[in-house]
């Protein structure tokens, strides 16, 4: 899979854009292709073992094989810039669909190495912080302090990994009270994901220009007069099921989030949450409503 990939170009100039269509070439083989093919051959190797799942493919534990989660993740680029096959600018990330259709983009890589930046910025004491605000977590949600799902975990290595260095130091007691009082006070508009590709806080009004719905012209007044809610609406979801999806990795659960009602000064979204475990056992009726941006060069 080294040749295909799927990517976004909405950083491109015009020019840029338009050089990049040119060079592109669909590839035939895609992502629904690739994911049949991975569980078959796991299937295959560990049947009857193995259970495709809302985002992962589960192999279950047998004799001194211990239990693993497999997902059949593709290449995803996020384009800067390019100009031709020789001088072209992307971060390169991963990206995969859940069983209702929902794209999942990550850069592992990314958050990874500048994590363990951080961590040797901060003379080693990054990490163990991190672990200090989930035990915090916790045990605020066993104490009933804290509500299950609030406080992701993703989001909370985010949200350290934007204080200063050099607020790192002395005790752990007084860096965690120095972190926190440094959040409080800072703009959280301008706080960074650990992998940098995007802000901690998403603006929802930043992404609404840059939805593929623009594009779209309908041809009676009414849907276009109704186009801007819908399209408000639809990013709120994706942002939603963003944000909850790191928690969703990590307690085992599927979240449905429902289309935004106003609620006086207020759009609300009703999110659904289902233990993952629940749904192995039934068969999607949902269709692939991918976009088949996958290309080859």
């Amino acid at each position: 899979m080294g040749s295909v990939y799927y990517h976004d170009v909405e950083n491109l100039s015009p020019n840029d854009r338009a050089a990049f269509e040119t060079a592109r070439t669909p590839a035939a083989y895609d992502y629904d292709d690739f994911k049949r093919d991975v569980v078959t051959q796991l299937a295959k190797r560990f049947d009857p073992d193995v259970t495709v799942g809302h985002k992962a493919i589960a192999v279950a534990a047998r004799g001194s094989r211990r239990d693993a989660d497999v997902v059949a993740a593709v290449q995803f680029r996020r384009y800067w810039s390019y100009k031709s096959f020789y001088d072209q600018r992307y971060t390169d990330g991963i990206c995969f669909w859940t069983r209702d259709g929902a794209q999942i983009i990550n850069y592992p890589k990314q958050h990874r190495a500048n994590a363990t930046t951080k961590h040797q910025a901060t003379n080693s004491w990054f990490k163990p912080c991190v672990r200090i605000l989930k035990n915090m977590r916790n045990t605020m949600i066993d104490k009933g302090h804290l509500a299950a799902g609030v406080a992701p975990s993703y989001f909370l290595e985010g949200m350290l990994y934007n204080v200063p260095n050099d607020q790192f130091f002395g005790t752990y007691v007084d860096t965690i009270s120095r972190a926190i009082n440094w959040l409080l006070a800072c703009d959280r508009d301008k706080l960074l994901c650990a992998n940098e590709q995007y802000m901690l806080e998403t603006d929802v009004e930043a992404a609404i220009p840059h939805h593929p719905m623009q594009e779209i012209f309908y041809g009676d007044a009414p849907r276009m007069a109704d186009k801007p809610r819908i399209i408000r609406a639809k990013v709120i979801i994706d942002q939603v099921r963003a944000r909850l999806a790191p928690h969703d990795d990590e307690q085992g659960v599927v979240s449905f989030v429902g289309f935004p009602q106003r609620v006086n000064d207020y759009l609300v979204a009703v999110v659904l949450r289902v233990r993952a475990s629940c749904l192995t056992s039934t068969t999607s009726i949902v269709p692939s409503l991918r976009r088949r941006t996958q290309s080859t060069m």
